[in-house]
């Protein structure tokens, strides 16, 4: 369900929200239109989404996000912090397509709020954010959700030392850690207690190539002791025994790799990206909609089906390798031959996984 009648009392006080993108191969507007849809359609109150943006945003995909607002008879306004990278942004990052992620640290010294929400563009409000904007954190630099997520990925002897000696040693508390993807942040607290874009220097040149999450560390190092814990539904990140009646009501924050354009792997949670981004200027008819998410779902790897000019390649490009092979290299050339046919079997079976959750979610 899209909208709900009982989302709670309008409020005349605007609500604002902040969103940050890197739009470098154009395809990214469209996601951050899906947030902005499924804010405006949940929640009954006046809201005004902040957009950060570099040059990359072309003036196209500027007018498809304006139109998303206004089709809610909502704003949207567009900041363009390419000026202040330098502010934010490390320097070997600064040509990065994932620099985005750091503009949300210019927040602080952009605006003369009180107060402001800034979520990610992998996030699908469905709920009425202003249950998030009425949290009192009078007392707290920001309002966020524990992130219980964060380490399961980190194996191994580099990140054990990371997990274990570099953040005791810069202060940064795994049993406290809040996922930043999803924050309310106090900005005149902020701006009166802390020299933040002083501190978003000093802690990138000295920790910046030995620390995992970038800027959410950053903000964990800086808050650890000034961060108010909320419900998890404010940032949900586990859907394991979703239902279908049971996705209204959170932020679905879809941390992992899979994304619902490019993969279906979290069933009807990522059926509400395909629904959301059917209300924008992005998806004008269902024919659109449909050529959209099979053009998504065949860049993937996992799902692109060889055709015959792909073997005649895999083939070609093996008997250039042992033509011009040193006898002493074939078992490595033989090697890479069985590694391409083991990926097809899995590739295959991957496929025949996903079809069958595709039918039976349950």
């Amino acid at each position: 369900m899209l909208y709900r009648e009982d989302a709670g009392a309008i409020n005349n006080e605007k609500i604002k929200v902040a969103l940050a993108i890197c739009d470098s191969n154009g395809a990214y507007a469209r996601h951050v239109s899906v947030v902005m849809a499924s804010i405006f359609a949940n929640t009954r109150s006046k809201v005004c989404v902040y957009l950060l943006h570099d040059d990359t945003l072309t003036d196209s995909n500027k007018i498809k996000l304006l139109k998303t607002a206004e089709c809610f008879e909502q704003s949207v306004e567009l900041i363009n912090v390419q000026d202040r990278i330098g502010d934010c942004v490390p320097e070997d990052k600064r040509m990065s397509a994932g620099r985005a992620t750091y503009f949300r640290l210019l927040i602080p010294s952009l605006f003369p709020f009180d107060k402001i929400i800034y979520l990610d563009c992998d996030v699908i409000v469905n709920m009425d954010i202003a249950e998030l904007w009425h949290i009192s954190i009078d007392d707290y630099a920001l309002a966020a959700v524990l992130d219980s997520f964060a380490f399961a990925d980190l194996k191994g002897s580099k990140d054990f030392l990371r997990l274990n000696v570099v953040y005791k040693l810069i202060g940064i508390q795994k049993n406290c850690y809040f996922n930043a993807g999803v924050l309310l942040l106090n900005l005149r607290k902020i701006n009166r207690d802390y020299c933040f874009l002083s501190a978003v220097k000093d802690f990138f040149e000295r920790y910046g190539k030995i620390i995992p999450f970038a800027d959410q560390d950053f903000l964990n190092y800086v808050f650890y002791n000034d961060c108010l814990f909320i419900d998890d539904k404010f940032c949900r990140m586990d859907f394991s025994g979703i239902e279908a009646d049971d996705v209204y009501g959170y932020i679905l924050h879809l941390i992992c790799d899979d994304k619902p354009w490019s993969s279906y792997t979290r069933p009807y949670v990522d059926n509400l990206y395909w629904e959301y981004l059917a209300k924008t200027p992005f998806c004008e008819n269902n024919k659109t909609l449909i050529r959209t998410l099979l053009d998504d779902i065949c860049r993937d790897e996992f799902y692109h089906l060889h055709s015959s000019d792909c073997k005649t390649q895999y083939k070609k490009k093996i008997w250039t390798n042992l033509k011009n092979a040193h006898l002493l290299s074939f078992p490595k050339v033989l090697w890479n031959c069985m590694q391409i046919k083991y990926k097809e079997i899995n590739q295959t079976n991957l496929l025949e996984k996903r079809y069958e959750n595709h039918r039976n979610p349950s």
